[in-house]
């Protein structure tokens, strides 16, 4: 005898049955897709985020650097707080010189090493003002796998932008200390995106302690993809999402969701899988729990 379905398990399915929008759709792009369309790079920028040994190892044939986690070029160097961004003025140059124009569409790609880093800047441009922006779905893996164009030997930056780069907006600087306020104020619904060892109080990375923000909810980063580093089906993410109590976007009211890590890399993961859902209110806590643990604001464990 089936079990009777009850109001949640109704509402989830109704929910799954519901298609992405357009926009949402175009989100992620698979090899076959980008594979098309590389006979004509003039109207697109195709963007490593992965670290500089990665990307000598093997790119995809066209692809310009730039390392968007810990230690790369988006980072400042000699800071208290080890990922921190630079301030946009010095980000918006770096992109101008690589050629990174928002007239462009701009496809970015990482894989499983990243940490995600593909979100992060991700994130970051949309933030800037980018309108035309997608993820290859499967990173350089998936590429490799199907044996499509790669080139060991980098084809240099892009023409610059300068010039022609109006940006339209600002890479938000949420602090400990308003997302504190903003949590106790029932504001904010933080999801913490590092393994459970750290979201259970272990110190790996030179935090000033361990633990996790009161009340936040835990989601790896990694389980919102496949074995081979393709974004999981939107029914199996939807329900992943459920089954660690967190609301459905119809259910968020005006709240919105936080994303957090220790450094806002595997956060900006998490920040684009939540856009692509359909969440409307999304932030990535980009300083993450090293200045949250550095300001010794209140933790569990």
């Amino acid at each position: 005898m089936k079990a009777p379905v009850t109001l949640f398990g109704l509402f989830l399915l109704l929910l799954l049955l519901i298609p992405c929008s357009p926009a949402q759709a175009a989100m992620f792009m698979s090899p076959e897709a980008l594979n098309d369309r590389m006979n004509n790079l003039d109207d697109i920028v195709i963007i490593d985020t992965r670290s500089t040994f990665a990307f000598f190892k093997g790119h995809i044939k066209g692809a310009i650097h730039l390392d968007s986690g810990c230690g790369g070029g988006l980072c400042r160097r000699q800071h208290e707080l080890p990922c921190v961004l630079k301030d946009d003025a010095e980000i918006v140059a770096l992109l101008q010189e690589k050629g990174i124009c928002p007239q462009k569409q701009v496809i970015l790609y990482g894989d499983r090493d990243n940490w995600g880093a593909e979100g992060r800047l991700y994130w970051l441009l949309e933030k800037l003002g980018f309108q035309q922006l997608a993820v290859l779905d499967g990173g350089f893996a998936g590429w490799q796998r199907l044996k499509l164009p790669s080139a060991l030997l980098p084809s240099g930056n892009l023409p610059s932008c300068e010039g022609t780069f109006p940006v339209e907006g600002r890479i938000p600087r949420l602090s400990a200390a308003e997302l504190s306020a903003r949590i106790k104020q029932g504001q904010a619904l933080v999801i913490d995106t590092r393994t459970m060892e750290e979201f259970q109080g272990a110190v790996l990375y030179g935090e000033k302690h361990g633990g996790h923000l009161p009340g936040s909810y835990h989601l790896h980063w990694l389980d919102l993809v496949t074995d081979d580093y393709r974004l999981k089906a939107r029914p199996q993410l939807f329900q992943l999402l459920a089954g660690q109590g967190i609301p459905m976007p119809e259910e968020m009211g005006d709240r919105t969701i936080v994303t957090l890590c220790t450094g806002g890399v595997r956060s900006g993961f998490l920040y684009l899988v939540l856009k692509y859902l359909g969440y409307p209110r999304v932030e990535n806590y980009d300083n993450g729990f090293w200045e949250w643990a550095l300001e010794d604001l209140p933790v569990e464990k």
